[in-house]
């Protein structure tokens, strides 16, 4: 799974969210060097729900990049530390969903060796 620091999230987020939905792959968002949230494809995300069998109720957030960007870090902070999950969306489609790093473990528990 690729990582990201924030800012660097932010400053290639178009490119993020297109990596993201077009080649089916979790990005993790860090702060301070920690890990914040991951970026779920729309797909996984939906898998992953139905295996957990969770209903969940998705925010959504801005509808531009312009948008997304300037409220990225308000949109880590509710997911990180308030639960919420937040839809994302490029070119008018759902690109990612930002979950917390403890609900991507549950979901996609990490292989074992």
């Amino acid at each position: 799974m690729e990582s990201l620091a924030l800012e660097a999230a932010r400053r290639g987020l178009a490119g993020v969210l297109d990596r993201t939905q077009l080649e089916n792959t979790p990005v993790q968002i860090t702060r301070r060097g920690k890990a914040a949230v991951v970026l779920l494809p729309p797909g996984r995300y939906a898998a992953a729900v139905a295996a957990l069998g969770e209903e969940t109720e998705l925010e959504d957030g801005p509808d531009t990049v312009d948008g997304l960007r300037a409220e990225l870090a308000a949109i880590l902070r509710r997911v990180q530390f308030e639960g919420a999950q937040v839809r994302l969306h490029r070119h008018g489609a759902p690109a990612a969903v930002v979950v917390s790093v403890a609900w991507f473990e549950q979901a996609e528990p990490p292989a074992t060796a």
